[in-house]
C-alpha cells in the first residue's frame, strides 16, 4: 500500500556535512504533529562526508531519500529534482546549512485552512560563531506586489502548497530563488507570514547563503531578468531600501522586548 504524503522537505547538499545533520536532526524533532513525512536530500556532487552522514540517517529513518547527482549541477539544480521527486500535496525546504524551530509544522500548517497558498515564519539569523544575533522579521503578507521590490521569503521558513507550484521550476540564473517566488505569485495566490521565528538562517560566505554586496548585485541582474526598465528598477530598489530599514528597526525594538 503507498504511504500517503502530506509534506515533502526538500534539502540541497553540498559539502554541508555537520550542518547537515543538524538539519536533518531539526526536522525529524518536530512535535505534536500528525503529518507524514518524506525528506528528499539532493546530494550535489559533495566530496566531504555529507553521504557517509545522510546514510547512518536513513537507517533509522526510512522515509528519508538521498538523490547522488555525482557532480555540482549548482542549488538551483538540486532543487529541481528535489521538486521532480516529491510527491507531497505541501512542499517545505530546508538549506543544508540552516535549520528548523520546534513547532514549525504544528504551528504554520493549520494556516492553510485559511485559504493561503504560502506560510512564511519569521527567521532567527544565526552568525558563523553559533550564536543567534536577533530576529530577521518578514511582511505580514504576501503577494506580487511585494516580489516586484525584494525576495522576503527564506527557503528555510516557508511551506507552500504544492499546486501553486504546478510546473515552475528554478532558473539557472543568480537570484534564482527571488525568480522562481515571483513567477509563483504571478500565476496568483496569496501567502501569510506567521509572527513568530520556526527557522535559523545561517549567515555565512560560504554555501548558499551569500553576501549583502552580492546580494544587491544579484538583485539587480534578477530584475532585468524579469523585465522590469531602468526607471522601474531604481523605484523598486528605493522601496527595498525604505522596507529593509523599517523591518530592521521593528527587528531591533522587538528584541529589546524579548531580553
Amino acid at each position: 500500500m503507498t504511504r500517503k504524503i502530506d509534506i515533502s522537505v526538500i534539502i540541497p547538499n553540498y559539502n554541508s556535512g555537520n550542518g547537515l545533520q543538524r538539519a536533518l536532526h531539526s526536522i525529524l524533532d518536530q512535535e505534536n504533529h500528525s503529518f507524514s513525512l518524506e525528506i528528499i536530500i539532493i546530494d550535489d556532487g559533495s566530496e566531504d562526508n555529507s553521504i557517509e552522514l545522510i546514510q547512518e540517517v536513513i537507517l533509522e529513518n526510512n522515509f528519508i531519500k538521498l538523490i547522488k547527482l555525482g557532480e555540482n549541477f549548482g542549488v538551483h539544480y538540486a532543487r529541481n529534482v528535489g521538486l521532480d521527486a516529491a510527491s507531497g500535496e505541501y512542499i517545505a525546504f530546508c538549506d543544508s546549512d540552516d535549520y528548523w524551530l520546534q513547532g514549525k509544522l504544528a504551528y504554520q500548517m493549520p494556516y492553510f485552512d485559511k485559504g493561503h497558498y504560502i506560510c512564511v515564519s519569521h527567521l532567527a539569523k544565526f552568525e558563523i560563531n553559533g550564536s543567534i544575533k536577533g530576529l530577521w522579521l518578514r511582511p505580514e503578507n504576501y503577494s506580487l506586489e511585494n516580489l516586484t521590490y525584494e525576495n522576503p521569503i527564506i527557503m528555510s521558513s516557508l511551506i507552500i502548497y504544492r499546486e501553486a507550484i504546478s510546473s515552475i521550476r528554478f532558473k539557472a540564473i543568480e537570484h534564482e530563488d527571488y525568480i522562481f517566488w515571483y513567477e509563483v505569485f504571478l500565476n496568483g495566490g496569496s501567502g501569510l507570514c506567521i509572527q513568530k521565528p520556526f527557522s535559523v538562517y545561517h549567515v555565512s560566505n560560504n554555501g548558499v547563503s551569500g553576501g549583502k554586496i552580492r546580494s544587491i548585485l544579484k538583485y539587480f541582474k534578477s530584475q532585468r531578468y524579469l523585465g522590469f526598465s531602468s526607471i522601474q528598477i531604481t523605484l523598486n530598489f528605493q522601496k527595498r531600501l525604505f522596507h529593509n530599514l523599517s523591518r530592521k528597526i521593528k527587528s531591533y525594538l522587538k528584541s529589546l522586548q524579548i531580553r
